[in-house]
């Protein structure tokens, strides 16, 4: 796999004039697989990697080094099971060998629990909170089906902000449990998750600010409660908003979107996205925008990295203290995600950071009811990792089960 860019070596690949992009040179064929291609490629004069054929000696780097012993070396990983092998054996030793002075860590736990796509959002012209508690189980023991787990929240405006006497909270609206081979990783330690997804609605004037969570197993234990530090998860704000229900994804027919680092214009079908957000009236913003991002692919060998505006939107009736913007972008890979921003005439920039598109099209969830109680505002110590240390944590997750694929 990969190749060389037109914008790091200029001199071993030249930019192509007609794109604004970079060009790339491919190592072998087969761009979307770890074979041997590269080797066999070499081997019988068909390659095309410019670190061997370029015609300027002094560029050829791979070809000084594959045939530094005669070839040797090349043909005994020529074979599919050798390569293979042989790239499992020197991955494993780059990935377990540190810089000397460096003293490694114990090994990284899974946490039992963890939150995930949190969202204030609206569905069928209500404004409602959304996010996903996930407990680890273990493969091999039954799931309690007495648990009961609450989302408790304090109010964000109003008589009871921040939880000023009066706390909410609402049971999952579904509840489900993930295959245990879903992973490579908690497959091999034995256990699997069950996500616990709720949907509530939010009254627009008290809003949202800050959550956590209670599990109680109904088996005599006192119930757990999982703070995120001692003060709840907080949300961040609540003037800008992502609005999935109403954004769309269709395929429409081009001939104009131009491959990605090079190359004609595509005909034939691509992703339009129609992305809807929602603003907070009173913010009255300069500007309502998107950064979309998404990874290069076969065809398209430079990825999509660009800035749209998004304009108000009259077709679309303001509801519950918000209106709504629009915008259009079309894409040809199936990865796009958002980092969308309300900017207002004081400078302040509202963030809907790293908001993905594989949310639309999902299927409605009814929110659930909503309790409300004397204050328990969140002030004490936490069961939960931090929301940073989850993220790093998920990152060396997927990292880790790519290498395992890979390998």
């Amino acid at each position: 796999m990969g190749g060389v860019r037109s914008t790091d070596f200029p001199d071993l690949v030249p930019p192509n004039p007609s794109s604004s992009g970079p060009a790339f040179h491919n190592f072998d064929t087969t761009t979307q697989s770890f074979d041997n291609k590269v080797v066999a490629q070499y081997l019988d004069g068909t390659t095309l990697n410019p670190l061997v054929v370029d015609s300027n000696s002094t560029m050829t780097s791979d070809l000084r080094v594959f045939s530094a012993d005669g070839n040797d070396t090349m043909h005994s990983i020529s074979s599919p099971d050798a390569f293979a092998s042989t790239c499992q054996s020197i991955l494993e030793r780059m990935i377990n060998t540190v810089a000397h002075g460096v003293t490694l860590t114990e090994e990284i736990q899974i946490i039992p629990a963890k939150v995930h796509n949190v969202q204030l959002t609206f569905e069928k012209s209500t404004l409602v909170f959304k996010a996903s508690f996930r407990l680890q189980q273990n493969i091999t023991a039954n799931v309690n089906k007495n648990r009961v787990v609450t989302i408790l929240w304090c109010d964000r405006y109003g008589s009871s902000q921040d939880c000023n006497g009066n706390t909410r909270s609402a049971l999952p609206a579904t509840v489900t449990q993930e295959q245990p081979n879903l992973s490579p990783i908690s497959q091999s330690k034995g256990f699997t998750f069950i996500n616990y997804d709720f949907v509530v609605p939010i009254n627009s004037d008290a809003s949202i600010s800050k959550f956590w969570f209670t599990v109680d197993e109904k088996d005599g234990s006192s119930p757990t409660t999982y703070r995120n530090g001692g003060n709840g998860y907080p949300l961040v704000q609540d003037q800008l908003l992502f609005v999935p229900s109403l954004s769309r994804s269709t395929l429409v027919q081009n001939s104009s979107l131009v491959a990605r680092g090079g190359g004609s214009p595509i005909t034939g079908l691509v992703n339009q996205y129609t992305i809807v957000a929602a603003v907070r009236d009173g913010s009255s913003p300069s500007r309502v925008y998107m950064d979309a991002l998404d990874f290069a692919i076969n065809g398209f060998t430079s990825s999509l990295n660009v800035t749209v505006d998004l304009k108000l939107n009259t077709s679309i009736t303001p509801t519950q203290g918000y209106s709504f913007y629009t915008g259009v972008i079309q894409d040809s890979g199936f990865q796009l995600t958002l980092d969308i921003h309300s900017l207002l005439q004081n400078g302040t920039i509202y963030t809907e950071d790293f908001r993905q598109t594989s949310q639309l099209n999902t299927l409605y969830v009814a929110p659930t009811n909503v309790t409300s109680s004397k204050s328990s505002s969140p002030n004490s110590s936490t069961k939960l990792a931090s929301p940073l240390m989850t993220h790093l944590f998920g990152c060396a997750i997927l990292v880790a089960g790519a290498l395992i694929a890979t390998s």
